[in-house]
């Protein structure tokens, strides 16, 4: 009889649902999406808030205003191949370039948390000025689409992907 007590409380609790750990962001801020389950941690020390417009839910600017950072989300789940020329079209279109102009470079793909992300490069005049931009983006049946974009000068490309970008995106994760 107690076994089969303790074989049945074993069996209840591998049916209850799992559910997401915390994310433990140390000294950094916890954000997470209105609209999508998903999270990350942004450190204060590095970024300060912005104000985003459209699906820009999150953005951030560095101190030194040397770079940028959005975190983009919407509901609609595509393909992750659609996502990518997607993200290209409308770069394109935002800049006005002569479509076909902007193209990325540096495709991969990278688990990050669990989630198979995609990420590029592209390289866009704004104002009369050449932005490198670094993209990760993932699109997921039941969660939607995200992208998590940095932005800066090409010159300083380099040290915005090693000291800013790679800490919050080895942050990101879909949250349940």
């Amino acid at each position: 009889m107690f076994k089969t007590l303790i074989i049945g409380a074993a069996l209840a609790l591998v049916a209850l649902p799992v559910a997401a750990a915390e994310i433990d962001c140390g000294d950094a801020t916890l954000v997470k999406s209105a609209k999508l389950k998903i999270a990350a941690c942004i450190d204060p020390a590095d970024w300060v808030a912005g104000t985003g417009t459209g699906d820009q839910e999150f953005v951030y600017f560095t101190k030194d205003q040397k770079a940028g950072f959005a975190i983009v989300t919407e509901a609609p789940v595509v393909t992750m191949d659609a996502y990518h020329d997607a993200i290209i079209a409308f770069a394109t279109k935002q800049s006005g370039a002569t479509q076909g102009s902007v193209s990325s470079y540096d495709d991969a793909t990278q688990e990050i948390n669990g989630k198979t992300w995609g990420s590029m490069h592209y390289d866009v005049t704004v104002q009369g000025t050449k932005l490198e931009f670094l993209n990760y983006y993932y699109s997921e049946e039941g969660l939607g689409s995200t992208q998590f974009i940095f932005w800066s000068l090409p010159e300083d490309a380099g040290t915005v992907s090693a000291n800013f970008a790679d800490k919050v995106i080895e942050t990101a994760t879909v949250t349940e």
